[in-house]
């Protein structure tokens, strides 16, 4: 419906917002048929209202979804042009998203190390968001450096202050995950 309404109103910056949300919505419901005939040269909003093919929110799907396929390749392939369009839309969460798929891509590919710049980066970018220092502590666990993973975890202090954000429910879960590696069965609880 939020679709029809901006598509009628005729005005594309509310067209890509809509769009957006539509794709979100079809990645989070699996409907990975939907979302590649949206993603499509000549799906009919993309025919309608110029520039949404090449906008920032399909070259971060299309790196979703080459993701969601496991084409590690391809993803990184659209990774770079996905960030560049991105910065080119003056987007505030480029950066945010191109770390979380650029870390996804070297971790499906086995390039653990590959991943340790993008989150030291992104815990030093976005000192707030917990996910970046979740994922970091996680990343290091994984590497066999525990004391260093246990040391990030020592600044999650209180859990129930962690906002409900969008990337609340990874965080916890990263914290849990990184808590049993670590044997820290208070905090993994």
């Amino acid at each position: 419906r939020i679709v029809a309404m901006a598509q009628s109103l005729g005005d594309r910056d509310l067209v890509a917002t809509a769009r957006f949300l539509l794709l979100g919505t079809m990645v989070e419901a699996g409907d990975l048929a939907g979302l590649d005939r949206e993603l499509a040269e000549n799906a009919p909003l993309v025919a309608q209202f110029t520039g949404l093919h090449d906008n920032r929110h399909s070259s971060w799907f299309r790196t979703l979804r080459a993701l969601l396929d496991g084409d590690t390749a391809a993803a990184a392939a659209l990774l770079d042009q996905a960030l560049t369009r991105a910065q080119a839309e003056n987007d505030p969460d480029a950066l945010s998203v191109w770390g979380a798929q650029a870390s996804l891509a070297r971790w499906m590919s086995g390039d653990l190390a590959g991943i340790e710049p993008i989150l030291r980066q992104a815990t030093q970018l976005f000192p707030t968001d917990l996910i970046w220092t979740a994922a970091l502590a996680w990343l290091w666990s994984k590497m066999g450096r525990h004391t260093a993973a246990s040391g990030l975890l020592t600044q999650v202090t209180d859990l129930s202050q962690i906002p409900r954000d969008r990337n609340w429910l990874a965080a916890i879960a990263i914290i849990a995950e990184v808590a049993a590696d670590l044997g820290d069965g208070p905090l993994m609880e």
